[in-house]
């Protein structure tokens, strides 16, 4: 080194020049001036970059609120691909739905761009999209405002049917308002406030507008899950976490050890349980379950990276209401019945207005069932009965006038 320049030993032990400390400094100083006079804009950046990050966004997403920051769900009529700033926070971009791609979103705003959609009949025909596609903006909160997202969901098949049907004759049908030519039930009912949760983490791969863990304040054991990323090797942490993730694999003396995804408000990680912790604690292992979990930060030699070994767990009472098993409620469906999506949509409508514990299947035929959603929980009542009797008699009298 010549004249007046040093180097820098920095914590990790990379040597520095004076020039990289100094652009760090730059960096360090720049974001954190965006992140505390230009909040909304420096977070709504910094979540856009890293979109495809589960993890991060989980742990960004968390942060933002923290700031105290809003965030809101995307909008059919107001979201981007990537994160926007609104007056109160940050709102969350179409890009970040699982299942619908850049080309996908670059499409769906170029239809966009023609005019603001007016109602979910227009997006439909104008957009088409998949049965998936729909369910999915509808399970994000992108659709609210033209209905519940349990209603729109449970009857995206019939209103594709409809609006695929119309579209043929799009240019005749377009000079009345769109209320006039369909006639289709969307159900008001929503889902329950677990269950709108489980349904965002389904559309972004995370939760969104909240976590269920917060209902288990009580049960904290005062660590979190981004307090165990950033501790030191060799330490160990005790959490309170949802299992969101199992994968269970044999190891040459065909021992079983499993992978859990634990995560909760904070953040994701993924923990290492192996054969004879598995089996001691496997009864408490459950996709979905909340759990305390003991966690030992080590390190990976072949994958050069940090590993949380599993050293207890142990299974938090659930406080989600669960279906009944010990019964189902048949439903037989009179011939074409499931061919109408006007009625199908007022028999789900029924359905959903019932909310219950017991599963519904509906059958097409005394051997074919209709594949429906664990959403179809009703409590059978003779009111239920008699309201599904009256649509089936009323479909038999339309089917005999036509």
């Amino acid at each position: 080194m010549k004249g007046d320049q040093h180097n820098y030993i920095l914590a990790n032990g990379v040597v520095s020049k004076n020039s990289h400390s100094i652009s760090y400094s730059f960096i360090t100083y720049w974001t954190a001036y965006l992140k505390c006079h230009h909040p909304r804009e420096y977070m709504a950046a910094l979540c856009t970059n890293i979109m495809d990050d589960i993890s991060s966004t989980a742990k960004y997403l968390a942060e933002t609120s923290r700031m105290g920051l809003k965030i809101h769900l995307p909008d059919i009529n107001k979201s981007l691909i990537g994160y926007t700033v609104e007056d109160d926070g940050i709102r969350i971009g179409l890009g970040a739905l699982k299942g619908i791609g850049g080309v996908a979103s670059d499409k769906l705003l170029e239809i966009r761009s023609q005019g603001e959609f007016k109602d979910l009949y227009d997006f439909v025909v104008r957009v088409n999209p998949s049965s998936n596609v729909l369910q999915s903006l509808a399970y994000s909160g992108a659709l609210d405002q033209w209905g519940s997202r349990r209603g729109i969901s449970s009857v995206a098949n019939e209103i594709l049917k409809v609006a695929r049907r119309d579209s043929k004759t799009l240019d005749q049908i377009s000079l009345f308002e769109t209320s006039d030519v369909i006639d289709l039930k969307v159900p008001t009912v929503e889902f329950t406030k677990h269950e709108l949760l489980q349904k965002e983490k389904e559309a972004f791969g995370i939760y969104a507008s909240g976590h269920p863990i917060t209902e288990y304040g009580d049960q904290s054991t005062g660590t979190t899950v981004s307090d165990a990323l950033e501790k030191d090797l060799d330490s160990t942490s005790k959490i309170l976490a949802v299992v969101s993730g199992v994968e269970l694999k044999v190891t040459k003396q065909q021992k079983t050890m499993a992978l859990l995804t634990l995560e909760d408000q904070t953040g994701i990680l993924t923990a290492t349980a192996f054969p004879k912790t598995y089996s001691d604690y496997s009864h408490a292992i459950t996709e979905g379950g909340v759990v305390r979990v003991g966690l030992r930060k080590s390190y990976d030699d072949y994958r050069e990276a940090p590993i949380y070994v599993v050293s207890f767990m142990e299974p938090v009472e659930s406080r989600i209401p669960t279906a009944s098993v010990d019964e189902v409620f048949g439903v037989f469906l009179p011939k074409g019945f499931n061919l109408r999506p006007s009625f199908m949509s007022r028999l789900k409508g029924l359905l959903l207005s019932s909310h219950g514990s017991t599963p519904v299947d509906l059958y097409v035929s005394r051997s074919t069932k209709i594949k429906t959603e664990n959403q179809y929980l009703v409590c059978v009542t003779d009111k239920l009965k008699d309201n599904i009797k009256s649509l089936f008699e009323e479909y038999t009298g339309v089917i005999k006038i036509g």
